[in-house]
């Protein structure tokens, strides 16, 4: 009975001796395990965190060149201004009168002259171009033959400018006579401007500002 019972108290004891080194093998492998893979865990996070943001799609925007615009030239030529320079001569700078008969500045009366030409220009009736309005048989006193004043050329160049800013659409451009106005007649002191053809002794009162005082 003795010996059985050392027997198995050495076994037990054998046993247990097993058990715990199989505890600590187990201990020693799981150490192992973390040792090699908690550091690769490591470096693949700390790599993960130091990656750059991928920057922000730039979009650019392709701009079309846009097309230079070439201002329209004036249809009016410097021959013709200096025929309608010449008409005026003929038609205004011979007056007698240099007063402020009807509140306005003999230069403005002068110039309504030329907006006549222009307007008669614009109507298409009288004549294609200007050359063509102003010598037109019997309608206004120009001649090639008659002196070019450096004044009435000025002022023929001046009135063209307004009558084309006119037509670039500018308003206010300073005219002396309105649009519908074609006709005149002169007394030998004053032209007296008139819609129609036929004198019903109705004229331009002058109430547009005069752009020349």
């Amino acid at each position: 009975m003795r010996t059985a019972t050392v027997t198995r108290s050495r076994y037990q004891r054998y046993a247990k001796t097993i058990r715990t080194q199989q505890v600590i093998i187990l201990v020693l492998l799981l150490l192992l395990a973390l040792s090699v893979f908690l550091p690769r865990a490591s470096k693949v996070d700390a790599h993960e965190m130091t990656l750059p943001e991928p920057a922000p799609e730039v979009v650019i925007a392709t701009v079309e060149p846009t097309a230079e615009v070439t201002p329209e030239p004036c249809p009016i030529t410097q021959d013709e201004i200096v025929m309608l320079a010449k008409t005026l001569y003929a038609e205004s700078n011979v007056l007698s009168w240099r007063g402020d008969q009807f509140g306005v500045s003999y230069k403005a009366r002068q110039a309504a002259v030329a907006w006549i030409a222009l307007n008669r220009y614009d109507a298409g009736q009288f004549g294609d171009t200007l050359a063509a309005v102003l010598s037109a048989p019997y309608q206004f006193a120009y001649s090639p033959e008659t002196e070019v004043t450096t004044e009435m050329l000025d002022l023929a160049s001046d009135v063209v400018s307004r009558w084309w800013a006119e037509k670039q659409g500018e308003s206010d451009i300073g005219r002396t006579l309105p649009a519908d106005y074609y006709f005149f007649h002169g007394d030998g002191r004053e032209n007296y401007f008139r819609k129609d053809y036929l004198d019903s002794g109705v004229y331009w009162n002058w109430s547009l500002a005069d752009p020349y005082q």
